[in-house]
């Protein structure tokens, strides 16, 4: 689209400023600046947010590169340090066993081998791993004393390790946010170095035992994920036994199976209530041949007490023995190959992007649970999430920067809460640290949804949210949808924008940094007011604030459109289209 024809595409979204400058807090729905107090207040949703990468390989050609390269260690990591954004856990498949100089001349395999520094433990650690499996065909390449080493070195860098040692099935519990995470390894490829008539270190492919091991697990756990090095090399098809012992996971009560080995990436399915990432392919490699080989993928998981509420694949590329994001022209047929691996309907799903010349939509691979069938929206009508506010007086509206570096200044947890249309934000009092009520939105309000971020431009972040009303000026008397925009200013949460009836409703939104220049964008899946408020939206649209309001950057082709979703800090808006 050409500039002045964006332009003139910018209606409903109007910024409303002389309301908020001449204090028409009613109208608002800023019922007081005094604090209600309230013992407790509400709890935070237990969530986790889980990255998932596949083969981490430190020898060999990536450790000559480490090493001519003034990063040293961190030279595989350098380049996408991003991934851990939001993420609580991080975890791979370590390809490499960490064996001390002493040890090397232990060789107990005749194939390929990955010798890495026991001391990249720590470079792991620092750049967000906390989870790994060793349950791989490579863990005893230098016998139990190279075996040793690794989990000594894991261990002492706070890396959690599973699928090995002295009960190597036994799962490896987490708690985290409220939820108990539960981890199982085995591998099917078994390693060298087993010694025989000996039990082995490392989790065998042993289906009774991996079985026992997830029904062990599954009444002391909220999620339950199952690591399997399994498959067939190069191959992106799983095999018909995969399939057969996935379904059997399934039925023993595993939330998520996370496999590798094959060096490329698999298919990806959903059974029951299972997800299925049948290779996650190569993360940190040095493999030249075959091209896809090449082709890296970050899953971002978002886990619950229901197990895996969101599945999203973040396409890579692996180039100089290390992964790195795809350049914006790269991303429509990364997304497309991925989107290829979907088996079934649960994972295909529409991304949206900037492509380095424009705003697109393309195909990709994305599960989102609450996804219903003939699209209609699925929004929580009960969510409460915990962030991290200011905690000064930092005035009111400004059209610049109020705050260059946020980091900088003092903050305070701060507890958003959307219950039955009703939106709620809580501050603990400093002096005896309980959470008080500050602001709430007015009865007549309907709320859909909120995030937190810097909707503004200002440097701060603020509390955007969707609601239905009917009680001011322009809604005419009829039930319109609004967006508003609040934040702490001259302590209070007070407004900062509030959108005027829109033209198009919004039916759901997020806001990120689509296009990585620093700013946000606003994606928005528009329906029609003829339709019913959850029906699905016709029109996915991309937004930027331009000082007074947001201007229109695209209108995509119409659609049958929800399930709206993002992974921190990455390029692409995920959507499903039933239509």
């Amino acid at each position: 689209m050409k500039q002045n024809e964006l332009k003139q595409a910018i209606v409903g979204l109007i910024a409303l400023f002389l309301v908020s400058i001449l204090g028409l807090g009613l109208w608002l729905g800023l019922k007081s600046t005094s604090v209600l107090a309230e013992a407790g207040g509400p709890k935070p949703d237990p969530e986790v947010t889980l990255v998932a990468v596949g083969d981490i390989m430190l020898g060999r050609d990536v450790a000559k590169s480490s090493s001519a390269s003034p990063e040293g260690n961190d030279y595989p990591f350098a380049l996408v340090k991003e991934l851990g954004k939001g993420a609580d856990i991080m975890f791979g498949n370590l390809e490499s066993p960490l064996v001390a100089p002493e040890n090397l001349s232990n060789r107990q395999s005749e194939g390929y081998l990955f010798p890495a520094q026991p001391a990249l433990a720590s470079n792991l650690r620092n750049n967000g791993f906390n989870v790994l499996t060793v349950a791989n065909n490579h863990a005893l390449d230098y016998g139990l004393p190279g075996l040793n080493d690794t989990l000594h070195s894991l261990d002492s860098a706070g890396i959690t390790y599973i699928g090995a040692g002295a009960n190597p099935y036994a799962p490896r519990y987490i708690e985290k946010n409220g939820l108990k995470l539960a981890f199982i390894a085995a591998t099917r490829v078994e390693p060298a170095g087993l010694q025989a008539g000996e039990p082995s270190p490392i989790a065998l492919f042993d289906q009774a035992k991996i079985l026992a091991a997830i029904r062990e697990a599954r009444p002391q756990a909220d999620v339950v994920i199952l690591a399997l090095h399994w498959g067939e090399e190069y191959q992106a098809v799983a095999t018909a036994s995969q399939h057969d012992f996935a379904k059997l996971a399934a039925e023993a009560g595993a939330d998520l199976i996370l496999g590798a080995h094959p060096h490329v990436l698999g298919e990806f399915e959903v059974i029951g209530r299972t997800v299925v990432a049948y290779s996650l392919g190569n993360f940190i490699f040095d493999s030249r041949y075959p091209p896809e080989s090449r082709d890296s993928v970050a899953l971002y998981l978002k886990l619950d007490k229901r197990g895996v509420a969101s599945a999203l694949a973040v396409p890579l590329k692996i180039e100089n023995d290390r992964p790195r994001p795809l350049k914006p022209e790269e991303r429509e047929a990364a997304l497309a190959k991925l989107a290829q691996l979907a088996i079934g309907e649960a994972f295909k799903s529409q991304a949206t992007f900037w492509n380095g010349a424009d705003w697109q939509s393309a195909p990709a691979l994305a599960f989102v649970r609450e996804a219903t069938p003939d699209g209609t929206i699925n929004l929580p009508t009960s969510r409460t999430i915990q962030v991290r506010d200011l905690n000064i007086d930092l005035g009111g509206y400004t059209t610049g920067k109020a705050v260059s570096n946020l980091a900088s200044q003092p903050q305070t947890n701060q507890r958003i809460e959307l219950s039955e249309g009703h939106l709620r934000i809580w501050r603990p009092n400093p002096p005896n640290g309980i959470w008080q009520l500050v602001w709430e939105s007015k009865p007549s309000w309907s709320v859909e949804q909120f995030t937190f971020g810097d909707a503004d431009e200002d440097g701060r972040p603020e509390i955007m949210f969707t609601l239905w009303k009917n009680d001011g000026w322009d809604d005419a008397s009829q039930y319109r949808s609004h967006p508003f925009v609040y934040g702490w200013r001259r302590n209070a949460i007070r407004p900062v924008w509030a959108g005027s009836a829109l033209v198009d409703p919004i039916r759901e939104f997020a806001l990120a940094d689509f296009d990585q220049d620093g700013r946000n964008e606003l994606v928005v899946l528009e329906g029609v007011y003829a339709d019913a408020r959850h029906a699905p939206a016709q029109h996915v649209t991309v937004w930027r604030w331009q000082g007074w309001g947001y201007e229109l950057l695209y209108r995509g082709p119409e659609g049958k459109f929800s399930s709206l979703t993002y992974a921190p800090g990455q390029p692409y808006a995920f959507f499903k289209d039933e239509g």
